[in-house]
């Protein structure tokens, strides 16, 4: 990969939302093993609804990816704003 100073504006931004993506994909990833893995705990809570109900993982799963990819998209343009060496010097 280049050097941070050689990157355009565009890479940046792209960079940091391809990032943001993996985190996501993992996070539902580990959210879903850990949900389907719980749902055997909790099914006698349930009513009127299977433990695996497969809209609710994806509605759910889809819900929490677009919120996390909002805030990295948000975080990487407000990122893009600050001059690297005022935030370097603390000013």
């Amino acid at each position: 990969m280049l050097p941070p100073s050689t990157l355009s504006d565009g890479q940046i931004h792209q960079h940091a939302d391809w990032l943001g993506l993996l985190l996501v994909a993992a996070g539902i990833a580990l959210g879903l093993v850990g949900a389907l893995s719980a749902s055997r705990l909790l099914q006698q809570l349930l009513f009127e609804v299977a433990a695996t109900d497969t809209a609710t993982y994806v509605a759910v799963s889809v819900f929490f990816a677009v919120v996390a990819l909002v805030a990295c998209l948000m975080s990487a343009r407000k990122a893009l704003e600050v001059n690297p060496v005022n935030a370097l010097l603390g000013q």
